[in-house]
């Protein structure tokens, strides 16, 4: 016997000002296209989910960061294309990339572990740096700069 009961939700008064309302509506819209209760209905933002399916896979079970991690300890090449795309999601996934590579990196450094020697490109680099007059030094890619050398992280940029 489960310590959750199968009502689990039962528990749960939901109002409309409650965050998992709002997130719920949102969702169901997005879903059905319906922008409030009583709309037609499609399944139109379905059907557009649906098309991105080729574009993810389940076949691994660690994330995306997780991954090109594991790789690059294990001393492979790991080459990711954000090329295509939006790029507001490119400089996010760009960002976040290398920040898991930083943190593993920084967090094996503290605990005395082997780095070993990771390289960074960056392609169309004026696109996700800062600009020369952005003061913000906590950004990643100004940390690898500072501090890469100690974790053995290089970067490359054009």
């Amino acid at each position: 016997m489960g310590l959750v009961p199968a009502h689990w939700w039962a528990w749960y008064v939901p109002t409309a000002q409650s965050s998992l309302v709002k997130d719920l509506m949102s969702l169901l819209a997005m879903l059905t296209m319906g922008q409030k209760p009583g709309d037609n209905v499609n399944c139109g933002g379905y059907k557009r989910l649906l098309r991105s399916q080729e574009k993810h896979t389940n076949s691994i079970g660690q994330s995306y960061s997780q991954e090109i991690i594991s790789l690059l300890r294990a001393g492979k090449i790991v080459i990711v294309d954000l090329s295509q795309g939006d790029p507001n999601i490119q400089g996010l996934y760009s960002e976040k990339i290398c920040q898991h590579i930083f943190s593993d990196a920084m967090n094996r450094f503290i605990d005395n572990q082997p780095n070993n020697f990771i390289q960074l490109y960056f392609e169309e680099a004026h696109n996700l740096f800062p600009r020369k007059e952005e003061k913000d030094l906590s950004q990643i890619y100004n940390r690898l700069a500072k501090e890469g050398a100690k974790l053995n992280l290089g970067i490359i940029y054009a």
